[in-house]
């Protein structure tokens, strides 16, 4: 009964979710936010105990930090480039994210999909730390952690990334809301395979205990095991 009762309320705050992000039109921006903000209270109060601890790898043999970024409803994850420099990843809904049809209908079927997916990815110049991270990432970051992992698991992981990326280039669209650049991602989005829950799988690539798979983007890290 639980489970079927918690459903139902994920059901309706994805739905709310999906109304507060008309957001995008000015003219409704002080009633979206006060939905938004309802919305918040109300998953605060449901998922009280629902932040996902990161356990950082244990003495990785050659070390650098990657940043896990909390943007409220989502999460975006960067890491730095051998070759100088950073990139920045977030998966999500295509339609969403990458084309802004942000209306409840779009909100709906991202909820109850699954739903085409998207990658996104976007070149940052500058130093790995927490500084330059914050001045080069041009969209509002609720809270910032940074954990250390090996270099060789994030050469893998940009790869991998990287060639989803490449092969979907034909396809790009890039979306100023997000400062991202969005390719399709060939593993179709839902409620079970979010952007916070495909940052936690990433995060496993790279080394790191996960606690959870989260559905909100609520972190925490943990000590290093």
């Amino acid at each position: 009964m639980f489970t079927l009762v918690t459903s139902a309320y994920i059901a309706l705050f994805f739905r709310s979710l999906a109304s507060a992000s008309i957001c995008a039109d000015r003219r409704s921006r002080f009633s979206t936010c006060a939905v938004a903000g309802c919305v918040a209270m109300f998953s605060a109060c449901l998922f009280p105990g629902c932040t996902t601890i990161v356990i950082p790898p244990l003495g990785p043999a050659d070390p650098r930090p990657v940043f896990l970024l909390d943007h409220g409803r989502h999460s975006s994850l960067v890491v730095p480039r051998a070759e100088g420099g950073l990139v920045r990843y977030s998966y999500g809904d295509w339609e969403w994210y990458a084309l802004v049809h942000t209306g409840p209908a779009q909100g709906t079927r991202a909820v109850f999909g699954p739903t085409p997916a998207t990658l996104g990815r976007r070149e940052l110049p500058g130093l790995a730390n927490e500084s330059n991270v914050r001045k080069t990432v041009l969209v509002p970051i609720e809270a910032l952690f940074t954990v250390n992992v090996d270099a060789s698991r994030i050469e893998r992981l940009r790869r991998e990334l990287d060639d989803i990326y490449r092969s979907q280039l034909s396809k790009l669209v890039y979306n100023p809301l997000y400062d991202l650049e969005f390719v399709p991602h060939p593993k179709p989005y839902s409620l079970n395979h979010n952007s916070n829950r495909v940052v936690a799988d990433w995060l496993k690539e790279l080394g790191c205990q996960v606690d959870s798979s989260p559905i909100f983007s609520r972190w925490t890290i943990g000590d290093e095991r």
